[in-house]
């Protein structure tokens, strides 16, 4: 193997060692934390604080209700006691008992109306409740085989950082050098045809002579390494 093809080999292993430690760090993230999982609890949170809300909400209008009712009776038994005979009071009594009544009928309707969105915020907990529960069983499914995608990543990884340094090893200093001043990645490219096969751009004659008795050329576009596939 020439110095151009152990520059490829080398430059391929690398891409290789890349992409393997973005896959170990996608799955280190996929098993210590669960997207999916985290935005149905929150939407189970979010549930279950509207049905605490709603219920708060019930519980005072039936304070109220009671209260309503309790002194609206009262005033009824007054009325109906006999107690009062002169007409004016009597009127005005049988008046303000009618308002309370009517009043009392309304929050009656406003207490049902309650009544009936704690139901709907009890139900939307529930569904809440079996999407958090069917997501997280289908996470605690998965994590054997995401555990087992993770040590083969990593075992991967170990073996393509050791025919890495290998194959740098065989490198000639000043290829290595001149590797190392190669900005763009990947930093060596195939000659396809008589352009580079990274950016397309035609290579000289003079170029592809040099590459043909076995020299270091670059791209004179991107400046990638030259190697005759």
């Amino acid at each position: 193997m020439n110095t151009g093809e152990l520059l490829l080999r080398h430059a391929r292993v690398d891409e290789r060692v890349q992409h393997l430690g973005a896959e170990i760090e996608r799955l280190e993230a996929a098993l210590a934390s669960n997207p999916r999982l985290e935005q149905a609890r929150a939407r189970l949170e979010e549930a279950r604080s509207a049905q605490r809300e709603a219920a708060q909400r019930l519980r005072e209008s039936e304070r109220e209700v009671e209260g309503h009712r309790a002194r609206m009776r009262d005033r009824d038994r007054e009325l109906m006691s006999g107690r009062i005979h002169n007409p004016t009071e009597l009127t005005k009594l049988s008046t303000e008992v009618q308002h309370m009544k009517e009043r009392l009928s309304v929050e009656e309707d406003a207490e049902l109306e309650l009544m009936e969105e704690v139901e709907a915020r009890d139900e939307a907990v529930r569904r809440a409740e079996l999407e958090a529960q069917r997501v997280q069983a289908e996470s605690d499914a998965s994590a054997p085989e995401l555990r087992g995608q993770l040590e083969k990543a990593r075992l991967d990884l170990v073996e393509a950082e050791a025919e890495r340094a290998t194959v740098w090893a065989d490198i000639p200093a000043p290829a290595r050098a001149l590797y190392e001043r190669v900005r763009v990645r990947p930093p060596v490219a195939e000659v396809a045809g008589t352009a580079c096969g990274a950016c397309r751009v035609g290579i000289t004659s003079g170029g592809l002579q040099q590459l043909r008795r076995g020299e270091l050329v670059r791209c004179d576009n991107c400046g990638r390494i030259l190697v005759l596939g």
